[in-house]
Parts: C-alpha cells; structure tokens; sequence
C-alpha cells in the first residue's frame, strides 16, 4: 500500500495521472501512436493526420504494423489516391514509392482548386524521391512545395535537388537566387549560390555575395568560410587564411562549424589548424561523424593508418549509411594489407551509392589484391558499363583476365583498350604476351611488339624480345 502511494505521488508531481485522477483508466497518451492513430480513424482521408500517425510510429519502431493497418484501410476505399498514397508511405518500398506517385500526380483526387493535403503530400513525396535518388520526381514534388508555399527554404531544397541529384548548375542558381529574394539573409541558399558562382569562374558575382553575407551574418562561421573560399579562388592565400582564422573563432563551439574549418584548412595542407580546429569539434561532439572522418584522412595523409581506421570506425558508427566513410574503411585496410576487410568495406561503399563508378573500380582492385579474379573481373566489367570511356579500365580487365587464363578475352579486352587510347604501348605488351607465348602466333606479336616500340615503348625485357622475334622472322 505505502509503495502503491508513493508512485501514485510521483505520478501526480511528474503531471502523469494518478489514482484518483480524472483522466479514463487507459486513455491514450496525446501524442502517442494510439492517439493519433483514433484521430486519424476519424478521417482516414486526411493526409497530414495520416503522415503524422505513420511519423510517431516509425519513430516507435512500428513500422510493421503501421503498415498493416494503412493497408487494411486502403483496402476498404481501393480508389481513393490519399490512402493509397499513405499506403505507398507506409510500404517504403519502390512499389510503394510509385503508388505515391501516381497517388500525387492525380492531385490526391481534389477537385479542381481544392489542394487539402497537397503541400503535405508533397512534401513527403519529394523526401521519398530524393532517397530513391529520382531527380525528376524530386524536382517535380519540390516545385509544387514553392508553388504553394514558396519560402526561401522551399526554394533551397529545390535548387539542392537541381545541383545534386539533376546535374543542372543553371536551374539550381535561378532557384537559389529566388531563395535569396525572398529571403536575403538566408545562408544556405546564399553558400550554395557561392559555391556555384566560383564552380562557374564568376569569381567578382561570387566575392559580392560572399561580402554581403558577412556583412548580414558577422558572426557566422560559414559565412567567414565562404569568403576565404572566394579569396582563394582569387589567389588571396593571406586573406584566405584570415577568413578561415575568423571563421574558427566565431564558430565557438559548433561542431558542424569546426569540422567545416578543419576540411578548409585541410584542403591548404595547415595541418596544424585543421588539427586544432578538428580537435575542438571533437571536445564538442566525441562523436561526430564530419570531424572523425576528417581527422581519419589527415591520420591517412600521415600514415598513421590503425589510427585512421579507429577513427573511421567510430565515424561508421555516427554515419552508418555514409558511403565515403566505408571507402576510406576499405582504403585503410588496403594500406594495412587487410584485404578481406578492404574488399567488405568497398563493397558496403557501392551497396550505399551504386552510382559512384570509383567504388565498384576500388572493389575490382581490392578483390584483384585478394586473389578472388572472378569477382574482380565482373567488377571491371560493371565499372566498363558505368564509364565507357575509361580505356584504362579495359586494360585492367585484361590483366585480371590475363591471370585468370582467359587469353583470349583478355586479348580482346586489351585491343579494346589499345584503340580508345592509341598513345598508350601497354595494350600492345600484353597483346605480343597473349599471341606470342600463349597462343604460338610469333607474326601477330611480332607486329604488336612494333607498335609497342614505336609508341615509347621502354621496357627492356620486351625490347629484347622484339629483336629475337626480328631475327627469327627474318624482318631485320
């Protein structure tokens, strides 16, 4: 009984209900799952109930049920495009994602001017899109968020998906520019807008803009960093430096800020400020992703790489899906001869950005490194798809095809590459390898022992081949 007291006083004093409270014996908490779960029972149509509902959930972790219950209500209503949409949420998937869609393009079912549940939908949609790396179903939803509410913040993200995801710098400047009209001390869109000037070689644009957002924003650590940005694209190492001397003091005690001011400094080889600076990023946040993953690359620049790879480590754990951070992994356990660990990490680094041709090359090589030819040729071989151009490439491919014993892929695979580089005699060596030892053609690699010599060629085992081979043709 004392016991059953003391909590009921807890509760009271903490304004949780206690016995003899009003509140109903089992009464959801506001706010909680359960709660908004009845609300939006009340009217499953409603979108921005219906996000709200699926958000409290995920954050509970009960996603598996949540789905349940939005497609039980889908069930019941088939054709109607708001639950289908919150089907389509719920599933997360690329199935789900196309329901979203298709749910958004008919407008949710609104009659004409009727857009109740629209910005909310889109909103979501454009995050779906963005994670599925869809540039024109990123730009399409966030282009009708700045049609209906179009704030400077609105416009950003517009322009971010057009830098990053499109590859379209023109339409990503005209809506930063349209950020900063609404909204002129707006820093970010004022950065990126920076940023592409210099990209561009519009230096004196870029310095005007990075003078105002001193002037708005004096005691901004990013904005100090953007105009020694500007002064090193103008060759103004001094005044660079100042900059990024003002940045680090006003950035205080920002982590974000301070692993911001490390890379700069890192980028001019002042190793000891981009320590100082990464250093007091790390009294402010042990864990922070940006400042460990920059200090495991200056450890790297160091050779100091078990340092590095338990800073990554770390870094892994605070940016478990940050590609960059398994690559420099993998780099690490090359450099440490730990190519089981090296070919892991390379692989984790392309499953979480399949695009980047650097990673699938990096884990062709690893897995060349470890012995394990096949699967490195069938990575040569996806890179080949993603870069068609890379003659190089073809050339790995057929050194690891050469060792695999594949000659005659491997030849074609170096006349591939002879021809997209024809200045290069290396194809050529490989070529007069394949037809002369392995394939008993003594002319066809006499004639690519010629082109070998007459392209540079230095080596002087093959040189001295090349002479035999005269000799025993008689081509002298």
């Amino acid at each position: 009984m004392q016991r059953l007291l003391i909590t009921a006083l807890v509760l009271l004093l903490s304004g949780h209900a206690a016995i003899g409270d009003e509140a109903k014996p089992g009464a959801p908490k506001p706010g909680s799952p359960e709660a908004l779960e009845a609300v939006w029972l009340e009217k499953p149509g409603d979108i921005a109930r219906g996000l709200r509902l699926q958000d409290a959930l995920a954050e509970a972790g009960r996603q598996r049920s949540g789905l349940k219950l939005f497609r039980t209500q889908h069930a019941k209503a088939k054709d109607d495009p708001r639950l289908s949409f919150l089907h389509g949420r719920a599933r997360g998937d690329a199935a789900g994602l196309v329901m979203m869609r298709e749910a958004w393009t008919r407008r949710l079912g609104n009659a004409i001017g009727d857009t109740s549940g629209l910005l909310e939908a889109s909103i979501a949609l454009a995050v779906a899109e963005v994670e599925a790396r869809n540039g024109e179903g990123a730009a399409a939803a966030a282009r009708m968020i700045t049609d209906m509410r179009g704030g400077a913040a609105d416009w950003t993200y517009l322009g971010w998906i057009r830098q990053y995801l499109l590859r379209t710098p023109e339409s990503a400047i005209d809506a930063y520019a349209k950020a900063l009209r609404k909204d002129a001390k707006h820093q970010r869109a004022r950065n990126a807008l920076i940023g592409l000037r210099l990209e561009r070689g519009e230096v004196e644009p870029a310095h005007a803009l990075a003078k105002t957002g001193v002037q708005l924003h004096p005691a901004s650590s990013s904005a100090h960093l953007q105009l020694g940005e500007v002064f090193l694209a103008k060759k103004l190492r001094a005044q660079a430096l100042a900059s990024y001397a003002q940045a680090a003091k006003t950035a205080g005690t920002d982590a974000d800020a301070l692993a911001a001011v490390g890379a700069a400094y890192a980028d001019l080889d002042e190793i000891v400020h981009a320590q100082l600076a990464l250093k007091r990023a790390l009294a402010a946040d042990p864990g922070h992703g940006g400042a460990l993953t920059q200090s495991a690359m200056l450890a790297m620049d160091a050779g100091k790489h078990k340092k590095a790879r338990d800073l990554l480590k770390r870094a892994a754990k605070a940016r478990p899906r940050h590609a960059r951070v398994a690559f420099l992994e993998g780099m690490c356990a090359q450099r440490l001869g730990m190519h089981s660990s090296a070919v892991s990490s390379f692989r984790r680094a392309m499953e979480l950005e399949p695009s980047n041709v650097d990673y699938v090359k990096a884990l062709a090589f690893a897995h060349v490194e470890k012995g394990s030819l096949p699967s490195a040729i069938m990575m040569f071989k996806r890179a080949i798809k993603m870069d068609a151009k890379d003659a190089d490439l073809r050339m790995q491919l057929g050194i690891a095809l050469y060792k695999k014993r594949s000659y005659k892929p491997a030849r074609d695979a170096f006349q591939d590459a002879a021809v997209r580089d024809p200045h290069n005699p290396r194809p050529h060596y490989y070529l007069a390898l394949i037809q002369g030892d392995k394939l008993g053609k003594s002319k066809e690699a006499l004639a690519a022992l010629e082109r070998y010599a007459a392209l540079g060629g230095k080596d002087a085992a093959a040189l001295s081949w090349l002479e035999d081979l005269r000799a025993q043709l008689g081509t002298k």
